[in-house]
Formats: structure tokens, sequence, C-alpha cells
């Protein structure tokens, strides 16, 4: 489930991958400046944080170099069309591994 807040950011909750511990991050956008920020539990610890900090990275696609996407839309037309259909940095990831 994803909710949003008026200026403050976006809102999901996701099974924490290893203990599965249900997480709330709120995510906003500053500029190139992204932030997290685990709102559930309320006092998550830093154990929680280190668990589910290159969780989110990977759903939000920050823990890859996409300045090479846009050649693959100008190589492979059918890339190309989803990338002018569905415009951005990069494509979106599945919130849990399959």
């Amino acid at each position: 489930m994803v909710s949003e807040r008026a200026g403050r950011g976006a809102g999901a909750g996701i099974p924490a991958e290893g203990s599965w511990r249900t997480v709330g991050v709120r995510v906003s956008q500053a500029g190139e400046t992204v932030t997290a920020e685990v709102v559930s539990p309320a006092e998550p610890g830093a154990d929680l944080v280190a668990e589910v900090r290159p969780q989110v990275e990977r759903i939000l696609s920050l823990d890859v170099d996409g300045s090479g996407f846009p050649a693959v839309g100008e190589r492979d037309p059918v890339a190309g069309q989803v990338q002018r259909h569905y415009p951005g940095p990069a494509p979106g990831r599945l919130l849990v591994p399959v």
C-alpha cells in the first residue's frame, strides 16, 4: 500500500527482507536529495533501519547508476516506446523479491 500526504512525501508499508517485519517508510525528495524515514515502528532501532535501507534503495532504483537507461530506448524500439509512455529516470522495481 502506498499513500501520499501533501508536502510530506510518499509512504509505503513493506515487509523487511530477512525478518519480514512490517515497516512503514516515508520517502521525500528535495532537488536531487532523496530522504527515507522509517515511520513505523515509531522507534525502529539502528538494526531495522540498516535492514530496510538497501531494500528501499533498490525499490527506488537508487542502488544503480541509471545514466545509461535513455540509451537503451534508443537501441531498442520496444524499450523506447515504454520509456516514452512512462517517462522517468528508471523503471520501477518490485517491492519484494520473487
